[in-house]
């Protein structure tokens, strides 16, 4: 666990409830916001920092990428089982972000397999990686123009 005093933003989060993630406008037409793959944790919440990148630049950071399951899973046989009863695949959970600055932190809600996959994340921290598009995070989704234009 990180001490709240070791992260700023994450010292303003560290009692109560944050306000909901306020997503700044991206800067450009060719550019996304990408997580940082380093996450923190606070008492079981995941941390992360988002990060603009420009995607026409040459030095652009390489990064993964991940796009999930919308909606809910469906069985498609009598005698398929899911993983997690369907009401719980689509319980949310709550995530800290903030911007590139560490400045603004506020609270993002997850499905619990997105919350799963980041707390794996950041139990590995694996070396061949230090960003991950993640479009639930990364894309802005009361920002209909923006989802249009990234998915």
């Amino acid at each position: 666990m990180v001490h709240p005093a070791a992260r700023p933003w994450l010292a303003a989060t560290w009692t109560g409830d944050p306000l909901p993630y306020e997503y700044r406008p991206l800067s450009g037409p060719t550019k996304i916001r990408v997580v940082g793959a380093h996450l923190d944790s606070h008492d079981g919440e995941i941390c992360c920092r988002l990060v603009e990148i420009d995607l026409d630049s040459p030095d652009r950071p390489a990064f993964h990428t991940l796009s999930y399951t919308w909606g809910k899973p469906v069985s498609t046989s009598a005698t398929s089982v899911l993983p997690l009863e369907i009401d719980d695949w689509h319980r949310e959970t709550r995530i800290i972000v903030t911007g590139p600055d560490e400045k603004v932190a506020g609270g993002l809600s997850v499905t619990r397999n997105l919350h799963d996959f980041l707390c794996e994340l950041r139990d590995r921290r694996p070396a061949d990686m230090d960003y991950i598009w993640i479009d639930r995070i990364c894309i802005n989704q009361e920002d209909l123009a923006e989802r249009s234009s990234q998915v």
